[in-house]
């Protein structure tokens, strides 16, 4: 009985609280509450003197080519914004190391304050440096990225629109169908890109088209939406055009899968002559030449240890990064 009223008494509740807004509160949308995004909150701070920053002729070289590759990037930040979140994280690394610096050249290292604070700034100048250095070619490597992705779905992508084509779709909705397409990553971005030229910016499909071949960071993509407008301008087969550029692309897919199987081969002489021969080689020699000699300044079993736990992961890392970087066309 009491779990009844208590029931009773919530569902009560509940009734009187739906009831208790308007019919506009419960129509009007809900605002989603953006999360903090580090370049405004940089922006808001320094931006007011990056125009200057930006004006000046060896800003213009520095920074020339990074307004283009954060466009490529499709990171959705302004060069501005980003030049501030370069600035204000470069001067919060540089008065957080100079202090930590100065602290462990003057209490742990015993250095007297006047040097311990050059060598402070020293150190303060090479982390800023670094950390410049990587928010410059952070944009680089994301459109890097994107351009894998682009190009390594550009087979399913091209095969997908002639479908579309050959069915009769219209091309503003071709475009909009592979923004939802599945396992177009990449490609699905800039599609997305074409739409929001056409229904936010008011331009025509050849236009938008346009816009996004300048825009894209793969040339691949560049050139088969230029084919793509040439086409429709000229009255050309749109349906053969794209049949023809799905099969280019399943074609280039295939050499490039075929010569990545063909340069296994050489890695993995390299992984063995590199990473099991010479550790072992290194090791009998080091203990024959101790064994004879005694000069050796270090034991062997130290230099074993070394190749075994520092000589050996470091060669497989880099073997992995190198074969991803000569494997892009697998990914996606």
């Amino acid at each position: 009985m009491k779990h009844k009223k208590l029931l009773k008494k919530t569902s009560r509740a509940l009734k009187f609280w739906g009831k208790s807004k308007t019919r506009e509160e419960r129509l009007k949308p809900v605002e989603k509450k953006e999360g903090f995004k580090p370049w405004i909150f940089a922006y808001n701070l320094v931006g007011g003197k990056v125009d200057g920053l930006l004006s000046l002729s060896i800003m213009k070289g520095v920074f020339g080519s990074l307004k283009k590759t954060l466009m490529q990037s499709r990171l959705r930040i302004s060069l501005k914004a980003y030049v501030s979140l370069i600035i204000l994280s470069s001067t919060i690394v540089f008065l957080a190391s100079i202090f930590t610096s100065t602290v462990v050249f003057f209490q742990f290292l015993k250095m007297n304050f006047l040097m311990a604070f050059l060598s402070g700034i020293g150190t303060s100048l090479a982390t800023v440096a670094v950390t410049f250095l990587i928010f410059y070619l952070y944009p680089r490597q994301a459109a890097s990225s994107l351009k894998t992705k682009i190009e390594s779905n550009m087979p399913f992508a091209t095969s997908f629109m002639a479908v579309l084509s050959s069915a009769g779709v219209a091309p503003s909705k071709m475009f909009r169908a592979l923004t939802v397409a599945d396992g177009m990553d990449g490609i699905s971005d800039e599609a997305r890109i074409i739409v929001r030229n056409i229904d936010v910016f008011g331009q025509d499909l050849l236009t938008g088209v346009e816009n996004v071949s300048r825009e894209t960071v793969s040339k691949k993509l560049s050139n088969i939406l230029e084919g793509y407008v040439t086409t429709i301008r000229t009255g050309g087969d749109i349906q053969g055009y794209l049949t023809i550029q799905a099969k280019q692309s399943i074609d280039d897919k295939r050499l490039s899968v075929k010569r990545f199987i063909d340069s296994l081969t050489m890695i993995s002489e390299m992984y063995v002559t590199t990473i099991i021969v010479v550790p072992i080689m290194s090791a009998m020699l080091l203990s024959v030449m101790s064994l004879l000699s005694g000069v050796l300044s270090l034991n062997p079993l130290t230099m074993i240890y070394i190749m075994a736990f520092l000589f050996i992961p470091f060669a497989n890392i880099l073997l992995v990064l190198f074969i991803e970087m000569l494997s892009p066309q697998l990914k996606g």
